[in-house]
C-alpha cells in the first residue's frame, strides 16, 4: 500500500488504544475486522477516531472485535468521493493478518459520507461521468450506515463552511454524484448485495429541516433511509448527526448518532446485534412505516430523457404539490412529496416545449429514475427468477422487463455488450434473450425499435444460478408432481440458468465451476451439471436425492455455485 498506509496509519496511531493501527498485521481473533469510515471533515486537522466514533473501538474490543480506521483526512485537499472509493478500495487489498495473509472480509461502519465512499467503491464509480469499474470481490461481509445522506444534505454549506471543494459539491442536496451512484446499476443500486443496515436520527428541531424529527439536523429521513434499495434495513432513533456547529439544529440534549461511548447507546446496540447475526436490532428504535413523518411521504430525484436516450434541458419544474428543485437544468428533486399518490411535475424545455410528468413515489426514503419515452428498462433478471443482487452470468437465459419494449411496426434489436441478441420471447413489457458467452464485468445492454431506444448497465459475474420450478424423474422422464413424486435415491433431472461457462467433456458442455444442489436439507449429489444438449442458455443438473432427504409434498430444493445461492424451489418427496 506504500505511502497510502502510512497516511492512513498515522491518521490513527493517537485516535485510541484499541485501534490497530499496522494494517499489515492485523491480529486475527476468528471474526472479520470492523472498519470505520469518517464522515466529511470541514477542519482535517482536528480528525481523529475518538472525534467521529467514541470509544467504540475499546466496546468492540471486549466483544473480541479487531477495528481498523479509514480518515479520509488522510488524503489532503477534500478530493471527489470517487477518489476516496478508489483509496478504500486500495486499503483493503492491502489489509494483512500477522501471518502475512490476506483478509479476504471485513465488516464496515460508516458515518455519514463515509457512507458514500463506501457506496462508490461497491459501484466502482469513477470521476469521469458515466465510468463504473465494480470490484469481481467486494471484500465486504456487512455494513452500517450511521447518518449517511444517500441523497445530499440541505446542511452542506453549513458543514463545509460556504463549500467551494468537490466533496461539498457532491453533497448538494439531489447532486448529479447522488443520482449516477442511485442508478449505475440498471437504474438502481443494489449495494452489490452486501447486507448493508441504516441507523437514522430523527432528533431535529426544525431550524435546519423545516420540520421537527424530519432528520438529525444534517440527514434528512429521506435521504438516509435503506428503503429505495433494502426495505427493512432502516432503523430510526432520537440522535443528532454531530455535536458542534450541527448542535443547534438538534433538540436539546439529544446524544450523538455516532458517538458510542457505551454500551447502552441505541447506534451499538444495532450495531453489534446487526454484526452478530442476532435480532434485537429489529426492536430498537422504528422503521420508516412507522415513524411519524417518514411514513406519510417520500423524495424523488428525476431525470427526463427524450425517447433516444439523451438527457433533456429543463428551463423550468413545478409541482402543485411541493416545491420541487431544478438542478443542473437536468435534474428535478423533491426532498419529502407526499406519498398517497404519483407526484405531478410540469416541465418546461429548452426549445419552450412541455411535458407532464407522473413520478411514483416511494413512502419512506427517495427514490431516484430516469423518465423518458420511448422504450425504457426497468430490470433484467435470469430468466428463471428475479434473483438479488441484479447480477448474471455468461451464457444465461435473461428476461428483460419495462415498457415500449416491442412497438407494432418495425422490430427490436437488443444488444448486449456491443453483440445484437437474438429473441426468444419479444413483448412490450418483456424481452427474452441470451447472454454473450464470452461477456464478463460491467457491460451495456441496449433496446433500439421505431420508438427510440434506452441503454442501461448489466453486470456479468462468473456464476448466477437460477432454477426453473419444473423438475424431472431422470430415470423415468415424468415431470415430478405430487402424483408422481420423487423418493429417496432417485435421481432428479433439475433445470437452471447462470451456471457459467462451459469445458467439453465426452460431447457435452460441463460447467467450468460445478454447483452443490442440495434437497429436503441434504446434498444431492450431482452426476452432471451444463447446459441441457440442444437448449442454449438452458443448463441441467442431474443428481441423486439423499437417503436421509426431508420427506414433504413441498421439500426445498436450491443450487450453490460460485459463491451465489439459487432461488429455492420445491419438489414433492416421499
Amino acid at each position: 500500500m506504500g505511502a497510502i498506509a502510512l497516511a492512513v496509519s498515522f491518521c490513527v496511531t493517537h485516535a485510541s488504544g484499541q485501534l490497530v493501527t499496522k494494517t499489515d498485521a492485523i491480529p486475527n481473533r476468528g471474526k472479520p475486522p470492523v472498519v470505520f469510515l469518517n464522515g466529511y471533515q470541514r477542519e482535517c486537522e482536528g480528525s481523529s477516531f475518538r472525534g467521529s466514533f467514541g470509544s467504540v473501538d475499546q466496546l468492540l474490543n471486549e466483544e473480541g472485535r479487531v477495528t481498523l480506521f479509514f480518515d479520509n483526512c488522510a488524503f489532503p485537499n477534500h478530493p471527489a468521493i470517487e477518489t476516496l472509493g478508489n483509496e478504500f478500495a486500495k486499503f483493503l487489498r492491502g489489509l494483512r493478518y500477522e501471518n502475512g495473509e490476506p483478509v479476504a472480509r471485513v465488516d464496515v461502519v460508516a458515518h455519514s459520507m463515509g457512507g458514500l465512499i463506501v457506496r462508490s467503491y461497491l459501484a466502482g464509480k469513477q470521476t469521469q461521468e458515466g465510468v463504473f469499474t465494480p470490484p469481481a470481490d467486494t471484500m465486504l461481509r456487512k455494513v452500517v450506515l450511521l447518518g449517511t445522506s444517500h441523497f445530499g444534505s440541505p446542511a452542506t454549506n453549513l458543514l463545509a463552511g460556504g463549500g467551494g471543494d468537490a466533496q461539498s459539491a457532491q453533497l448538494e442536496p439531489g447532486s448529479r454524484f447522488t443520482f449516477d451512484l442511485a442508478t449505475w446499476n440498471q437504474g438502481t443500486d443494489d449495494l452489490r448485495g452486501v447486507d448493508t443496515i441504516a441507523v437514522l436520527g430523527n432528533a431535529a428541531n426544525g431550524l435546519l429541516l423545516m420540520r421537527s424529527g424530519f432528520g438529525d439536523g444534517v440527514t434528512t429521513l429521506t435521504s438516509g433511509s435503506l428503503d429505495f434499495t433494502a426495505p427493512g434495513r432502516t432503523r430510526v432513533v432520537p440522535y443528532c448527526h454531530t455535536g458542534g456547529i450541527t448542535s443547534f439544529v438538534c433538540a436539546r440534549g439529544s446524544a450523538q448518532l455516532a458517538q458510542m461511548d457505551s454500551r447502552t447507546h441505541d447506534s451499538f446496540r444495532i450495531l453489534l446485534s446487526f454484526l452478530n447475526d442476532t435480532p434485537e436490532w429489529r426492536s430498537i428504535g422504528t422503521t420508516p412505516q412507522t415513524d411519524p413523518v417518514l411514513s406519510k411521504g417520500g423524495g424523488v430525484l428525476v431525470r427526463y430523457r427524450d425517447a433516444a436516450d439523451r438527457p433533456v434541458t429543463i428551463e423550468r419544474a413545478v409541482s402543485p404539490l411541493v416545491e420541487v428543485a431544478l438542478l443542473d437544468k437536468s435534474l428535478v428533486f423533491a426532498d419529502y412529496a407526499p406519498s398517497a399518490q404519483p407526484l405531478p411535475i410540469n416541465l418546461t424545455l429548452s426549445d419552450n416545449r412541455t411535458a407532464s410528468l407522473s413520478v411514483p413515489l416511494l413512502t419512506g426514503a427517495t427514490r431516484a429514475l430516469n423518465v423518458k419515452s420511448g422504450p425504457s428498462v426497468n430490470a433484467i433478471f435470469p430468466s428463471a427468477a428475479a434473483l438479488f443482487p441484479r447480477s448474471v452470468a455468461p451464457g444465461s437465459l435473461i428476461s428483460v422487463y419495462g415498457s415500449v419494449l416491442t412497438t407494432a411496426s418495425g422490430t427490436t434489436e437488443v444488444l448486449v455488450a456491443g453483440q445484437p441478441r437474438p429473441q426468444s420471447f419479444a413483448s412490450a413489457e418483456q424481452i427474452n434473450t441470451l447472454v454473450p458467452e464470452d461477456a464478463s464485468g460491467l457491460v451495456k445492454v441496449q433496446v433500439k425499435n421505431s420508438a427510440g431506444e434506452h441503454t442501461v448497465n448489466l453486470i456479468i459475474e462468473p456464476v448466477v444460478p437460477a432454477l426453473f420450478a419444473p423438475a424431472l424423474n431422470a430415470l423415468t422422464g415424468v415431470v415430478v408432481s405430487t402424483q408422481a413424486p420423487l423418493r429417496r435415491g432417485d435421481h432428479i433431472a433439475l433445470f437452471a440458468t447462470g451456471l457459467g461457462r462451459t469445458e467439453t467433456r465426452g460431447g457435452l458442455q460441463w460447467a467450468a465451476v460445478q454447483p452443490q444442489v442440495w434437497f429436503g436439507g441434504q446434498e444431492c449429489t450431482v452426476t452432471f451439471a451444463g447446459r441441457a444438449p440442444g437448449f442454449p442458455g438452458l443448463d441441467q443438473i442431474n443428481c441423486q436425492v439423499a437417503a436421509n432427504a426431508l420427506v414433504s409434498d413441498e421439500s426445498p430444493v436450491f443450487v450453490y455455485s460460485g459463491g451465489r445461492t439459487s432461488n429455492v424451489t420445491t419438489l414433492a418427496l416421499r
